[in-house]
């Protein structure tokens, strides 16, 4: 069947939910589905922030006859009606034709990004800040190809390519190399409803495509549906079907592109990358750390968590913005956060 949503998965890809101006009269209550295991991001310049529309914490939403039927859904044959009245709801087709259009759509995102002068500055960025290279070189204990081309414009090193892990023998030990960085996606949204969402996969496709260093981009969102998840393996991608909430273990080089993502899912990836300690090991492209932890005290979680990790290693990160540009406005207050010079025992 694919991936498709969890039953209990907050939607929020149509324009009028992005921008937070919420019709309950309009609104089928189908769309308020509050997902507790992932929480969904606005997409508005305060990303940092929790959505926080009263209708949708209200308790007559989250008592509602459909809220209670889907988590209640155990079976698959409950979860799959609740996932199509979804679907009819936001007027999402599910069949080859439909299939077709949407892969242009992507392939039109795209070419607008990649034509994008913001584009052309985020790949000079890259380069300088030979992120690439550090991952391999830190994957490898410090040791690895002093530089890594990016691949040609002839179009036939596009997508899809896998990673390789070569081992060689080091003292009688088997020691793992790795040539190649896993790109992992979180939290991409709707590509089917949101362009948005699709110039932000557009953005992680053309990463791998420019890098010859780049090997599996895996990409999950509660929300993908089975349309989604075949357009994107399509594209190259491997769309995850498990949740991970952002533990998924680090086993070498991986660059994180979390656009927009919630604090806590960012807290999560660097709690997996303490223990064992392969912090060095990633780098994350998503919301300024900076920025939540100037807006920390403003703007704590209603359930008074904190986000310990990220704010103990905010004195640690080296946090470079990323200059944005482009419209739609998928990439504001974005940043590449780098612990390269991040050492094991500055934490103990």
């Amino acid at each position: 069947m694919g991936c498709p949503p969890t039953a209990t998965t907050l939607i929020l890809s149509r324009p009028d939910l992005q921008s937070g101006k919420l019709d309950k009269e309009s609104t089928s209550p189908l769309l308020f589905i509050f997902m507790e295991e992932w929480k969904v991001v606005s997409r508005k310049r305060n990303a940092g922030r929790r959505l926080a529309a009263p209708y949708l914490n209200s308790p007559s939403n989250r008592n509602s006859r459909a809220a209670e039927t889907a988590v209640a859904a155990d079976d698959a044959g409950a979860v799959e009606d609740f996932t199509k009245a979804i679907l009819d709801d936001l007027g999402i087709v599910d069949n080859e034709e439909e299939e077709e259009k949407l892969v242009g759509r992507m392939r039109r995102a795209i070419v607008k990004v990649e034509e994008s002068s913001f584009y052309q500055k985020f790949v000079k960025q890259m380069h300088e800040l030979q992120v690439m290279e550090k991952l391999v070189r830190a994957g490898n204990g410090g040791q690895g190809p002093s530089t890594i081309q990016g691949k040609s414009d002839d179009g036939k090193s596009g997508f899809g390519e896998e990673g390789k892990v070569e081992s060689r023998e080091v003292e009688g030990e088997s020691v793992r190399k790795y040539e190649e960085v896993e790109m992992i996606l979180y939290g991409v949204g709707s590509i089917y409803t949101a362009e948005i969402a699709r110039c932000q996969l557009a953005l992680a496709l053309l990463i791998k495509q420019k890098f010859s260093s780049i090997g599996q981009l895996l990409v999950y969102d509660p929300i993908m549906t089975a349309i989604e998840c075949r357009v994107m393996r399509t594209l190259g991608c491997v769309p995850l079907e498990t949740n991970d909430n952002g533990r998924r273990a680090i086993n070498g080089p991986t660059l994180f592109y979390m656009p927009h993502n919630e604090v806590e899912l960012y807290d999560s990836v660097l709690q997996t990358s303490l223990n064992p300690f392969r912090l060095n090991q990633i780098a994350i492209i998503g919301n300024s750390f900076r920025m939540y932890s100037e807006r920390w005290t403003s703007y704590p979680l209603p359930d008074g968590e904190i986000p310990t990790c990220l704010l103990k290693l905010q004195e640690f990160v080296e946090e470079i913005p990323i200059a944005d540009d482009f419209s739609p406005s998928a990439f504001n207050d974005t940043s590449w956060h780098l612990f390269f010079a991040l050492e094991d025992r500055l934490l103990l």
